[in-house]
């Protein structure tokens, strides 16, 4: 009996046919392929990268508002001759790039070819009406000009024009390419300073490199902005066969801003703005905000979106290399994070000191001078029911004050200020040590929720509070209660007072 399934396999295999695509619509498929870019800078980026694997030097964009937007890209690459502009016209989506021989003979190193799918060149089509390119291949030789406009199907090649020779006079070889006719909204994007921040950000591992083209935005040069924190301590993750990504991480225990945390990048170009929107690094210490940098990953292949990469073979290697180092930047994030701690620390017991020192030295320039009109001298205050005629006589007579050594001893012991921080292992929020230290309790409850933030109002507020309560309890410790707490809440106002902070 014939089964089934071998019936319909032979009756397939009778019926088969092989069927080419085809694109009847040609300009359809190729405004869809410019689509693809989310950011207009990013469809602008396209043409800087072209410059650089055409081994420019230096890239020049300048942007020109009027009745008729525009922007411009210069290089002094290769350049194009008229043979070449019809070949990137008649091939696109498959570029020159990805073959050796041809970039060599271009005198381009293809190891630092960073773009190859060949569909950049149709970018313009997302912010711009038209592209011109203006180019040569060497000094003396012919100039061609090649235009391009949403829409239309054909291309148009050309001798250049006197006016376009002008702008690659300076040059031996290279290329202007002019996106024509923006509309003000996006020039916005395209403004110096706009422009100048997106490729700070997006190109800067690009630019850090050694040999890397000048990129200037109306004459002024994008400098990436150097790594702040700890770096991390490795450089590089072996990735078996696919070679290995290189590591450009900081840890800023103080956090990072939103959005400028690890990137993923390949050939110096930013793919994947945050490796945290990568499914398998949405954890820790990924997520905690406090690692910034970049991934390098060149042997990964950009999906045509521009925004993620192909989930190939290559991603499955390169996900297992960079979880495997994920014990080691947890561990050093926790180093730097002690640090930081220890640092907050000390800034604050520094500054804790200098306003505790004024507070109480002006709580002793009062007491000196009110002691001198009490008649029992400094357990006593003008508040307990003395009347000026009493405080004139003890003035006079001063049987009642106490030596001056004495004083002296006292003002001493005011003004000193012994902070240090202590696990005790109770609820209570400090107390006085020896020697007059005044220890303050991490396991308090209330320590971790108002010292969330060490260096912050709210951590000053409240170790202040505890700092005045201790001092008074020790220099005022022979007092009733009420006069000790009177005077922790005059210690407390006037410590605040120098921190610099409001009165509640």
């Amino acid at each position: 009996m014939e089964s089934l399934s071998g019936l319909a396999w032979e009756r397939g295999q009778g019926n088969m046919s092989q069927i080419p695509f085809e694109f009847p619509n040609k300009t359809k498929v190729m405004s869809l392929l410019a689509s693809v870019y989310e950011d207009p800078r990013v469809a602008l980026a396209e043409f800087i990268v072209n410059s650089m694997d055409a081994g420019a030097s230096v890239v020049a964009l300048e942007a020109a508002s009027g009745k008729i937007n525009s922007i411009s890209v210069r290089d002094d690459g290769c350049g194009m001759s008229e043979g070449e502009m019809e070949r990137v016209v008649r091939n696109l989506g498959n570029s020159i790039k990805t073959n050796e021989d041809e970039l060599r003979k271009r005198r381009i190193d293809p190891s630092k070819v960073i773009g190859k799918m060949g569909i950049g060149i149709l970018g313009y089509q997302s912010f711009a009406r038209k592209a011109v390119f203006i180019s040569k291949i060497d000094d003396g030789g012919a100039v061609w000009r090649l235009s391009m406009e949403a829409g239309k199907p054909n291309a148009e090649i050309l001798p250049a024009l006197l006016r376009d020779k002008e702008r690659l006079a300076d040059v031996p070889h290279g290329t202007v390419v002019e996106l024509v006719d923006i509309s003000r909204d996006i020039m916005r994007l395209f403004s110096r300073r706009t422009l100048q921040q997106y490729l700070e950000k997006n190109f800067a591992d690009l630019l850090r490199r050694d040999g890397a083209a000048a990129v200037m935005i109306g004459g002024d040069r994008v400098v990436p902005p150097p790594l702040a924190g700890t770096p991390f301590s490795l450089m590089a993750v072996p990735i078996g066969e696919y070679g290995r990504v290189d590591l450009s991480l900081s840890i800023v225990a103080s956090g990072v801003s939103a959005g400028d945390g690890v990137a993923v990048s390949s050939k110096g170009r930013v793919v994947v703005k945050e490796i945290i929107r990568i499914p398998e690094f949405q954890h820790s210490p990924w997520t905690d905000g406090v690692l910034h940098g970049s991934v390098e990953a060149p042997f990964l292949t950009v999906a045509p979106t521009r925004g993620m990469y192909i989930r190939n073979d290559g991603f499955e290697a390169f996900v297992r290399g960079i979880l495997s180092i994920e014990s080691r930047l947890s561990q050093e994030v926790e180093q730097a994070r002690a640090r930081r701690a220890e640092e907050q620390q000390s800034n604050v017991l520094r500054r804790l000191r200098e306003a505790v020192g004024l507070a109480l030295r002006d709580l002793e320039l009062e007491a000196a001078r009110s002691e001198a009109h009490r008649p029992g001298g400094p357990g006593t205050t003008e508040r307990s029911g003395s009347t000026p005629g009493e405080h004139k006589g003890a003035h006079e007579g001063g049987s009642n004050h106490r030596p001056p050594s004495e004083g002296a001893e006292r003002r001493q012991n005011r003004s000193q200020l012994y902070l240090e921080w202590q696990h005790l292992g109770t609820p209570v929020h400090s107390k006085l040590g020896e020697g007059g230290r005044i220890i303050l309790n991490y396991d308090c409850p209330e320590y971790a929720e108002e010292c969330a933030i060490p260096s912050g109002q709210r951590a000053y507020r409240y170790i202040t509070k505890l700092v005045a309560k201790e001092l008074a309890k020790r220099n005022y410790g022979d007092a009733d209660t009420d006069e000790v707490m009177e005077q922790a809440v005059e210690i407390e106002l006037r410590i605040l007072k120098y921190l610099g902070f409001a009165r509640d």
